[in-house]
């Protein structure tokens, strides 16, 4: 599992391109990196524009479809030159476990308000703007014809749930250190495994649920579409009617 590499610092998860730059790191041992090379640039304004064209089709598509993001993960993990079953295969793993974590989460109280997401993706736009190459991160935003902060305020439900998932790694982190403020070596691995082991067990209970039914279906449809390369919004519209209505 990699959801422990993903829940890094809360300034760092919640901010699109240094999530990029970080996680792909920590998961993949590879990254853009922070010497913004020419391909390192043409990298991050891919990773741009795939920002704009995801929150254009998640206006057009609605908040319900998972398309939009499904999609851009997948040629997100391409732009590190992997192929397209292992991103798609990646792409799903990611999304059936980011889906149960926060299924867990809401079930056992941990739950933010709309007004609480505001304030974390504010405090990580402030924070981005610290970054030694948030000059470069904000130049492939403007290439792309948008703005680093417009990648984050209008990506709200998807940071929700990735501040909702670190809510819940914290928590189970300082339950089993009890309230230590650090592990050593042997204790860090021992906390690695208790985590893979509940991330394991919460995914699984979660496919026995109603809501891992209709997320399956959905990703389905969304694998197809990608598979096929269906760009056509009224096709993609059209699938996702007929999955939603048999």
């Amino acid at each position: 599992m990699k959801t422990k590499n993903k829940l890094l610092p809360i300034c760092v998860i919640g901010i699109t391109f240094l999530l990029g730059l970080s996680v792909w790191s920590a998961v993949d041992g590879e990254a853009f990196g922070s010497d913004i090379s020419a391909n390192n640039a043409d990298k991050l304004k891919a990773f741009a524009a795939l920002q704009v064209k995801k929150s254009e089709l998640q206006s057009k598509l609605g908040t319900n479809s998972i398309y939009p993001e499904f999609s851009s993960s997948i040629e997100e993990e391409k732009l590190l030159d992997k192929s397209e079953a292992t991103a798609i295969n990646t792409a799903e793993k990611a999304l059936i476990e980011r889906e149960a974590l926060y299924w867990y989460a809401v079930n056992h109280g941990i739950q933010l308000t709309d007004e609480e997401v505001q304030q974390r993706i504010e405090a990580a736009i402030a924070d981005a703007k610290k970054a030694e190459n948030y000059d470069e991160i904000a130049a492939a935003c403007k290439a792309a014809g948008t703005t680093f902060e417009a990648t984050m305020l209008e990506n709200k439900e998807f940071y929700k749930k990735e501040y909702t998932n670190s809510d819940l790694y914290n928590a189970k982190l300082s339950a089993f250190s009890e309230g230590k403020n650090g592990l050593d070596g042997e204790q860090m691995a021992a906390w690695e495994s208790y985590w893979d082991n509940f991330a394991d067990t919460t995914i699984s209970e979660y496919k026995l649920t109603r809501n891992y039914t209709v997320l399956e279906s959905a990703i389905g449809t969304s694998k197809e579409l990608v598979k096929k390369n269906i760009t056509d919004l009224s096709r993609i519209k059209a699938s996702e009617t007929s999955q939603s209505h048999p």
